[in-house]
C-alpha cells in the first residue's frame, strides 16, 4: 500500500508582487470613498495592532498606512511634505486572506499608501522562492480531484508522473533560462536577492575597465545585465509610480566601451 503524505489545504504562495511591493512593501491606491481597502498582492499576511473597536490586542503592527493629501492623481513620494500616516488605532485588519483594513473615517487624500514595516518585510523575501512537487500535486488533488471534480477518481501515483513529465518539459525551454543583473553592494554587505531569483549562475565584480572578475565559473570578459535597477543607500531597487524598477545605465557597459588591450592587461 503506497503511504500517502498528509494533504495540505493552503495553497502555495504565488509569485504576484509588483517591484516596490517586493523590494519595499510599498503599494499606493487610490481612495475608493469607503473605511475598506484591500492589499491582496501582498505575500505577507497584514497584523494590525488594534482591533476594529480601537482596542489594542498586539504590542504593534507590521504594517503602516499614509494618507497621501494631494489633489493631482500623482500620488506624493511616502516621506514628503503631504504625506500623512494614518494613527494606528483607527486601523484594524478584518479579512487576512486577501490583506483588507479598516479605518475608522474615510481618508483625506485621493490617494493611500501602505508600508510593510520590518522584520515582515524582510520575512517576505523569498517567500515565493520553493514550490515543492508535494505542493503541486496536493493542490492538484484539492482543486480537481472528487466528487463533482474534473477527475472523480484518480490515483495519486498518477498525478505525480504526470506532474514529473510537466517539469520534464519545462527543463527543455524554461528551467534554463537565465538572466543577468547588475547591483552595488551598500555598505552593509548585503541587499535583498532579485524577485524572480532561483539560483546563481555566476557571481562577479566588475573592475574600473569594465571587466568582469568572477567569482564563480568564468565564461568571458565582460557582459551586459539584462537589469540595472537604480539602488539606495540600502542597496535596495527604488521603482516609479507603476510601481516597477527603475532602470539604469549599466557601469559594466560604461566601462567596458572604454576598455583597451593595454587597460585589461595592465601593461
Amino acid at each position: 500500500m503506497t503511504n500517502i503524505p498528509p494533504l495540505k489545504t493552503t495553497a502555495p504562495i504565488p509569485l504576484k508582487e509588483n517591484n516596490a511591493q517586493y523590494y519595499k512593501g510599498q503599494q499606493i491606491v487610490a481612495s475608493n470613498g469607503t473605511t475598506e481597502y484591500s492589499f491582496p498582492n501582498f505575500n505577507t499576511t497584514l497584523v494590525s495592532a488594534y482591533d476594529t473597536a480601537g482596542v489594542q490586542i498586539l504590542n504593534a503592527s507590521n504594517f503602516k498606512l499614509y494618507d497621501l493629501a494631494t489633489a493631482t492623481t500623482t500620488p506624493v513620494d511616502i516621506g514628503q511634505p503631504g504625506a500623512n500616516q494614518i494613527t494606528p488605532a483607527n486601523i484594524a485588519v478584518t479579512n487576512t486572506t486577501n490583506n483588507t483594513v479598516h479605518l475608522s473615517g474615510a481618508i483625506a487624500g485621493g490617494f493611500l499608501c501602505i508600508l510593510i514595516q520590518e522584520p515582515a518585510l524582510g520575512d517576505n523575501y523569498g517567500s515565493y522562492s520553493l514550490l515543492s512537487l508535494n505542493d503541486i500535486i496536493n493542490n492538484f488533488i484539492v482543486a480537481f480531484t472528487g466528487e463533482d471534480q474534473i477527475l472523480n477518481n484518480v490515483k495519486r501515483n498518477n498525478i505525480l508522473f504526470h506532474a514529473r513529465r510537466a517539469i520534464q518539459e519545462f527543463s527543455y525551454d524554461t528551467l534554463p533560462a537565465i538572466e543577468s543583473i547588475e547591483l552595488t553592494i551598500p555598505d552593509s554587505l548585503n541587499l535583498p536577492l532579485p524577485q524572480n531569483y532561483v539560483n546563481y549562475v555566476r557571481v562577479a565584480r566588475i573592475d574600473k575597465a569594465g571587466v568582469l572578475h568572477t567569482l564563480l565559473p568564468l565564461n568571458g570578459l565582460s557582459g551586459s545585465p539584462t537589469q540595472a535597477p537604480l539602488q539606495d543607500n540600502s542597496g535596495v531597487p527604488t521603482q516609479d509610480a507603476f510601481g516597477q524598477n527603475q532602470e539604469g545605465t549599466p557601469i559594466i557597459e560604461e566601462r567596458w566601451k572604454k576598455a583597451t588591450t593595454a587597460r585589461i592587461t595592465g601593461n
